[in-house]
């Protein structure tokens, strides 16, 4: 299984990479057949399925793909969680608990490190010990000892 941190270009990519003092604004899934599962702010989408890495990104945004060990049982997991996800709302209101670093989560609504995060701790696997899903940043993400860094590529 692996996970796509981008590098975001946007005012909204370079808020996110101060207030978390990284290098990443975005977090997605990408399964086996190169399809992809993120939760999208833009366009009122929420959480959606997409075939390209690319899809609504700004053109040549720096991506860093990891791989994460899973067994067989896991990744079917991880997808499952995943696609009963697709369709639900983005969670602006976590992006401004993320900011203002409040507390508090919608199990029904999603932002990109949080759906991901969700997902593996789903199949059992924690990527970082003792964290909720709603704490986790891209950033964060990329810190977990569970990914192993493939390539780093840019959106088309």
């Amino acid at each position: 299984m692996k996970i796509a941190l981008y590098k975001g270009k946007s005012w909204m990519s370079s808020l996110i990479k101060w207030q978390t003092r990284g290098v990443y604004s975005h977090a997605a899934v990408l399964f086996n057949d190169g399809t992809v599962v993120e939760a999208w702010q833009l366009g009122g989408q929420g959480v959606r399925l997409i075939k390209d890495l690319g899809d609504k990104h700004e053109k040549g945004t720096p991506v860093d793909i990891y791989e994460v060990q899973v067994s067989k049982p896991q990744y079917d997991a991880i997808k499952e969680f995943l696609l009963n996800q697709v369709g639900k709302k983005y969670d602006w209101t976590a992006i401004i608990r993320f900011l203002t670093k409040a507390k508090g989560d919608n199990p029904d609504k999603w932002i990109c490190s949080e759906l991901v995060f969700a997902a593996f701790a789903h199949a059992g696997i924690a990527l970082l010990a003792r964290t909720k899903p709603h704490e986790v940043s891209p950033v964060l993400l990329g810190r977990s000892t569970h990914l192993k860094l493939l390539e780093s590529v840019e959106t088309s």
